[in-house]
């Protein structure tokens, strides 16, 4: 998915989507005047942050964003029917959250009252509603205050990184210093892996793509790569792994992302991650997650494996035929049938790649 600026070539193709979208909604209210709607559409994409929303070079939705001083506001988000319930409006709402916390700014938006598709959507990303009107609900969002995890002077695990990144700060710029660290953990406080894990921000205080040091079980002493492209995924079994990467990075030119192993560390203690897995599966509210740790599990928990394959989040699926893919075994197989079987495209594919990658494990290279 790429967002780029909306320009005036761009209202035709959008301008149809929006009646796509939104033309019964309007017809029943008001009625629908094409030459009106035409207008009032071209004054919006005037007067808010307009993106089109690609996906392979397709026009397939738009966003419009209004930037307050006091709040962000979703004027109108649309995507085409063929591309609905794939999660893209989720993520394009999750960026913007992610936005708006980092402000420490409300993201508001209304809905049509009989868009219920669209409210129930807004309701599970943790919108909650602040009034109604007679065709409007109006909902906001506003990022919990931050579960910071301890202070440095209390906790080994930061305190020992601390001590081994000290000689390495001045050769590699891309790592934070103590006090930085601590800034950008707190700008990005919001984040659900920061909260769950006790994640501290290591580098890269200019990008949109982080090394977090986990300081709580079940990964803690890891390195996660949270990742703005989606694989995010715990990368190094230790901190000290993490800086021989960043050392070993630069003589070549590469970046430290070049050299993340293709497998990740298996946590520790794989009961407590199991465990702590369930509990998110029973909460049902922090998905993204739950997929950043399945590439930490041993694979062997098939009660575990089995219920995120059965979930209506088909993210969760996906990222379970994609770890059976990278780590086959053949008592696996029947799970990745199970994958390749479901009714999510995006999960069916990587079952199958999952299940061809299992049976090769017994063919010999000629």
């Amino acid at each position: 998915m790429n967002l780029r600026p909306a320009d005036h070539s761009d209202l035709p193709t959008l301008f149809a989507i929006h009646r796509s979208v939104f033309r019964a909604h309007i017809e029943q209210l008001w009625g629908w005047d094409e030459a009106w709607q035409r207008q009032n559409f071209a004054a919006e994409c005037a007067a808010a942050v307009t993106s089109v929303v690609e996906v392979g070079g397709q026009t397939i939705g738009y966003l419009q964003v209004l930037e307050q001083d006091s709040h962000l506001y979703v004027q109108n988000i649309a995507l085409s029917a063929d591309h609905q319930g794939q999660g893209i409006g989720s993520q394009l709402l999750k960026d913007l959250q992610s936005q708006a916390a980092a402000r420490r700014l409300p993201l508001r938006l209304g809905a049509f009252r009989s868009n219920a598709a669209a409210l129930s959507l807004y309701q599970r990303l943790g919108f909650r509603q602040t009034g109604e009107t007679p065709t409007h609900t109006e909902m906001e969002w506003t990022a919990d205050e931050p579960d910071m995890p301890a202070a440095e002077d209390n906790n080994a695990v930061l305190q020992h990184y601390f001590n081994a990144s000290a000689p390495l700060l001045a050769r590699h710029p891309q790592l934070l210093a103590p006090s930085e660290v601590l800034e950008q953990t707190a700008q990005l406080g919001f984040h659900p892996l920061v909260q769950q894990l006790g994640c501290y921000v290591l580098d890269d205080a200019n990008t949109s793509d982080h090394h977090l040091l986990a300081t709580r079980s079940p990964l803690a002493g890891c390195v996660v790569f949270l990742s703005h492209d989606g694989d995010t995924r715990a990368v190094f079994d230790s901190a000290a792994s993490f800086l021989v990467a960043v050392q070993e990075a630069q003589p070549s030119g590469q970046e430290v992302p070049d050299r993340h192993p293709l497998l990740c560390p298996l946590a520790q203690d794989q009961a407590a991650l199991a465990a702590f897995m369930h509990q998110l599966l029973d909460d049902q509210t922090l998905n993204e997650v739950l997929v950043a740790l399945i590439p930490s599990l041993n694979l062997q928990d098939t009660a575990l494996l089995r219920r995120m394959l059965d979930d209506e989040d088909f993210y969760l699926g996906e990222a379970v035929a994609m770890a059976i893919e990278k780590r086959p075994s053949p008592a696996l197989l029947p799970l990745a049938h199970q994958a390749a079987a479901h009714a999510h495209p995006q999960v069916a594919r990587a079952g199958k790649i999952a299940v061809k990658r299992i049976h090769q494990l017994g063919q010999r290279p000629r």
